[in-house]
């Protein structure tokens, strides 16, 4: 399991960067691109260059699509999803989905009985971002070619997984390492805010 602690962590980024702890001003110190350097290391490679940079698409896009990639145990159905996603047809369901959804919520909020409307199937794999008319097999044979080195392990079971545990335990054992060191820390998936006048300490914890 992570840690989790909603009261943070739902924060938007602007306002996690006013929490105080003690009084102090603090930062937030993140692994850049963490999932992507453990697979190499578990190939036994270290990652070169940017993992999101590839010849004729948006950084965004890529970045959008490598949680996906990275959690799915099949890179051919992966194909398909992005194709989904990338029609107009899908991504004006989506809009529609998204716009009640955010209804629902706010009936809720207000205390207002409503029952959750249903998600409407064609968007089973939806994968947001996606710009209209990006075909799904060039995108995943591009991103095979990119990641060349590790590709014999992306799709394999429970990827996913995998690489959350691994990061799961890299966060308890910085967190226990900055207890003993009485920094107080509050994690966020793979990252850690903690007072700035720690920020060096906290940097060589993560590292180590």
């Amino acid at each position: 399991g992570r840690f989790y602690a909603p009261d943070w962590q739902q924060m938007p980024k602007a306002d996690r960067a006013r929490i105080t702890i003690d009084g102090s001003t603090t930062v937030e110190q993140d692994f850049k691109t963490l999932h992507w350097n453990m697979i190499y290391a578990e190939a036994g490679l270290q990652l070169e260059g940017d993992p999101y940079l590839i010849a004729g698409y948006a950084r965004n896009t890529i970045k959008a699509l490598s949680f996906v990639i990275l959690n799915s145990d099949n890179l051919d159905s992966l194909a398909r999803q992005i194709t989904k996603s990338a029609s107009t047809k899908t991504q004006a369901t989506a809009a529609k989905w998204k716009a009640t959804i955010e209804q629902h919520k706010l009936r809720r909020s207000r205390g207002l009985k409503d029952k959750e409307p249903k998600k409407p199937k064609v968007l089973k794999g939806y994968i947001e971002g996606m710009p209209v008319g990006t075909k799904g097999g060039r995108l995943v044979e591009a991103l095979r070619e990119r990641h060349k080195p590790v590709i014999h392990l992306l799709g394999t079971k429970d990827i996913g997984l995998r690489l959350q545990r691994k990061d799961s335990d890299i966060m308890a054992d910085i967190l226990a390492a900055c207890t003993a060191e009485n920094i107080p820390c509050l994690p966020i998936h793979d990252s850690v805010i903690c007072k700035t006048k720690h920020q060096g300490l906290v940097y060589g914890i993560m590292l180590a």
